[in-house]
């Protein structure tokens, strides 16, 4: 019980506190290669997986519940809930997590505004709410805990242990067994694969996703959270269009804001995935843009890490990942990124940031020692001209490469892929190609950080190895870069 309290009230009440030091409302930060990164300054959120267990022991999250909850209550004996005395605790708890999570909207707003006697009024107003939703979570694990030693194959019991788990940060691979057991074994529920679009999303598996939002929304068309979970998936298989019909016949001429800033947000990708498939039936037609291969080893700890000590390291396989140039639009940004592959500058490297659903981030040459403390810092020693304002730039979408840099002249060798569309990114990065051949391979680096100066999200990984970048055509001509001093 002990476990979920602290989970809850810490990760409720400070992310809403948290909202104040963002600058802006509902935008991930673009990754920066310098050390005046904003992630490096920000605290890590709460329930962020880095580690579950109150006391820093091992086992899953699942496993510390039970064994805190068995310490604290011996006998479990006494009255068992049935499934509809727990799907009504579920969806009570899932009334309080809706009203934190639009104080933290508007946490966020006020922040956005700069106005701290608002976000102090709204922490204040919300304090009360993560104690009661505390409360009632504490509550739904203890009679969680007794219906699963009494029916531990129910199919209602799996899918709330799964919510349960969900709602305290556990690990999108520990609850997708929970949830998968439940459609298994025949359970239909809106929330249920509402629930498994999130995790499976979060695990890269983004068509897996997108079919178990459309089962969501079929089964609950007017809910925001199913609206927006089946939106990210859409978008990440690049699904513009049938977002935007699907919206317009559920809400036809207008809706709630929410439905409009999402059509909103649907017009602007699919005009510029419009322009974007243009571009790239002429590129294909051309057939002369430059090809790089990458040759990417994934590694895990072998041994369980608190990121202040490094364990050992496994490898878990290799994979080929080839990607196209975009020289035409970004030549001086190619130039570079050629020139430092063929001079074997990358061979090496460790990915060193890579955030489930959004992107993975490399090419830092401090990532080649033994202190992780100092990757996300690298770079060549010089910086090159941006491209991201040119009337050529390109757009963010699922498998471009850009560079590392988050504001003018900070770009180098590092470089982001983006997992899925990244509008926040453009006129920020550089867009110099994209995946031609082994986005799966992309999609499997280990998701989290090689130590926690780096970004917001995910626990601490040695840091999927990049072994080799060839450079497999290019055109006849010298590449090299414009070195310009930072």
């Amino acid at each position: 019980m002990r476990l979920v309290q602290a989970a809850v009230i810490f990760a409720a009440a400070l992310a809403i506190v948290f909202a104040f030091w963002r600058e802006q409302s509902g935008k991930r930060e673009a990754p920066s290669a310098k050390q005046d990164n904003p992630a490096h300054s920000e605290a890590t959120l709460p329930g962020s997986h880095e580690d579950h267990s109150a006391d820093g022991s091992g086992g899953t999250l699942l496993q510390q519940m039970d064994s805190a909850q068995s310490r604290e209550s011996g006998d479990l004996s006494g009255p068992v809930p049935t499934n509809e005395q727990l799907e009504k605790q579920f969806a009570i708890i899932s009334q309080s997590q809706r009203q934190v999570n639009e104080l933290k909207a508007r946490a966020t707003s006020a922040a956005a505004a700069r106005n701290v006697d608002l976000v102090n009024q709204i922490v204040a107003e919300g304090k009360p709410i993560v104690s009661l939703l505390n409360l009632r979570l504490a509550a739904f694990e203890r009679d969680l805990d007794a219906a699963r030693r009494t029916r531990p194959q129910d199919a209602t019991v799996q899918w709330l242990t799964g919510e349960l788990l969900l709602a305290v940060g556990g690990e999108p691979e520990e609850i997708l067994p929970y949830f998968s057991r439940a459609t298994a074994a025949g359970l239909k529920r809106a929330e249920l694969y509402g629930s498994l679009a999130k995790i499976e999303f979060d695990l890269n598996h983004f068509q897996a996703a997108y079919d178990d939002a459309l089962k969501a929304l079929d089964g609950d068309n007017k809910s925001r959270t199913n609206w927006e979970t089946y939106v990210r998936a859409s978008f990440a298989l690049e699904r513009f269009s049938e977002v935007i019909q699907r919206l317009d016949e559920t809400f036809p001429g207008s809706g709630p804001d929410w439905v409009e800033a999402i059509r909103r947000d649907g017009r602007r990708s699919l005009e510029s995935w419009t322009r974007e498939t243009a571009l790239r039936k002429a590129e294909d037609k051309a057939g002369n843009l430059p090809l790089v291969r990458f040759v990417i080893e994934h590694r895990k700890f072998v041994n369980p890490t608190d990121g202040q000590q490094l364990a050992s390291v496994k490898n878990t396989g290799r994979g080929e990942v080839v990607f196209e140039l975009f020289e035409d639009d970004a030549p001086a940004t190619v130039a570079n990124f050629i020139s430092l592959a063929e001079s074997g500058f990358y061979n090496g490297t460790s990915f060193f940031w890579a955030e489930a659903g959004h992107m993975v981030v490399g090419g830092d040459p401090n990532t080649k020692n033994d202190d992780p403390a100092d990757d996300g810092s690298g770079s060549p020693g010089y910086v090159i001209p941006d491209e991201f304002d040119s009337p050529r730039a390109r757009a963010h979408f699922r498998g471009t490469i850009s560079t590392v840099q988050n504001g003018p002249r900070r770009a180098g060798s590092q470089f982001l892929i983006s997992l899925t569309p990244s509008p926040e990114f453009d006129g920020r990065s550089t867009v110099f190609g994209r995946v031609i051949r082994g986005q799966e391979v992309i999609d499997q680096i280990t998701e989290g950080r090689t130590n926690r100066a780096v970004g917001q999200f995910g626990k601490i990984i040695p840091g999927d190895q990049l072994v080799s970048v060839e450079i497999i055509r290019k055109r006849p001509h010298p590449y090299r870069a414009t070195q310009l001093r930072p």
